[in-house]
């Protein structure tokens, strides 16, 4: 009766659709921060204080399967994505860097068009309070501020304050630094691969082990914090250096497989000599895109060409980056262009009627138009 009363009245029924909504992110978010239990960190020796530990990454290229890494449809019907990390302009565009210093206290630094343009936003955490709106993807110093909580570096349920936590654990507070010479929304895997780069900053100057897998779950875990959610095929392609499949199987807990290929040297020598990134200039912020996106690809919308989730992403997709992982391999024998393409148009099927006039620019259709007639 209860039930009936609440869908009374198109008010009522709003109200019932955004709680079943909010319920639904709930449990899509519990299902992906399953992948914390493939997260290991041990520990080693502590760097002195004052001593920077750096990280530069590169950047992502997705060549085939993607989407198939976004919850739910990594973990309900499995994922494979082909990537490949790139160099911009012969250098590692990500990084970040961090240290111990004296005063029990973390100071929070994201510079803007790289490391050493002079354009930085600093953050100064005192308190617990400070660290509270690391939810919050457009508060100050977010992502910062979500890799101290996530990486073990406080505790936000402790009943020490900050200050003591810091002295008491790392005998002194950190200094983080966070840099990309990327621009916004590039689409080239910037803030994942940044959070990863971050996580590895803040462990090697707490003295603390790890490897790439956790590096790549430990993302995986910390964007569900930060609340911007997102799939895993970003930190891989830029945590992992070269070609490679990744996958994830259709279970819980949501676990990455991670196959380095080694494909021949003119396949890579073609690569540098024919891709071309074209920023359109256009920037969306991956929590936004994620959710226009997935409730139009996992629907049927009535007349509309868009197939359901179980006929485009998992499948297509899939299927394309199997067949990119194996023409890398095979170069010249198969045609990688038309991998690119056909990969690139599974995409646009899965977005068709959600984003087209947000996203999708002209002019990468005129590229595209101009390489393939």
């Amino acid at each position: 009766m209860a039930e009936l009363q609440l869908c009374h009245g198109p008010d009522l029924l709003v109200r019932a659709a955004r709680h079943y909504e909010g319920a639904g992110q709930v449990l899509l978010r519990q299902a992906v921060m399953s992948s914390q239990r493939f997260i290991s960190i041990g520990q080693g020796e502590v760097p002195p204080l004052e001593e920077w530990q750096e990280v530069e990454c590169p950047a992502r290229l997705d060549l085939a399967g993607g989407w198939s890494d976004t919850p739910p449809i990594a973990f309900e019907h499995g994922g494979s994505v082909t990537n490949v990390a790139v160099r911009v302009d012969g250098k590692r565009p990500i990084g970040a860097r961090a240290r111990r210093i004296r005063e029990p206290r973390l100071l929070l630094v994201s510079h803007a068009g790289g490391r050493d343009s002079g354009v930085s936003t600093e953050t100064v955490c005192d308190s617990l309070d400070d660290l509270k709106d690391c939810c919050q993807p457009h508060a100050p110093g977010a992502l910062l501020k979500a890799v101290c909580v996530c990486s073990g570096l406080v505790s936000l349920s402790s009943q020490h304050a900050l200050g003591d936590q810091l002295m008491q654990r790392w005998g002194g507070g950190v200094e983080l630094h966070s840099w990309s010479v990327l621009p916004t929304g590039s689409g080239l895997g910037t803030s994942s691969i940044l959070a990863g780069a971050l996580l590895a900053a803040v462990y090697r100057c707490t003295g603390r082990t790890y490897d790439t897998d956790s590096l790549i779950h430990g993302v995986l875990y910390l964007e569900q914090i930060l609340t911007t959610g997102g799939g895993w095929q970003d930190q891989v392609g830029g945590l992992v250096g070269g070609v490679k499949v990744a996958r994830s199987r259709p279970s819980l807990p949501l676990q990455v497989e991670v196959e380095r290929l080694s494909p021949p040297h003119d396949f890579l020598l073609s690569l540098e000599e024919h891709l071309l990134l074209v920023y359109t200039g256009k920037t969306r912020l991956a929590r936004n895109l994620l959710q226009l996106t997935m409730p139009g690809v996992s629907t049927k919308h009535g007349n509309s060409v868009l197939m359901s989730t179980i006929d485009v992403v998992p499948f297509a997709g899939i299927h394309w980056a199997l067949w990119m992982a194996v023409s890398s391999m095979c170069w010249p024998t198969w045609d990688c262009g038309q991998m690119l393409f056909f990969s690139h148009s599974v995409n646009w099927m899965a977005r068709s009627g959600v984003l087209v006039g947000s996203v999708r620019s002209r002019e990468i259709d005129k590229f595209y138009q101009a390489v393939t007639y």
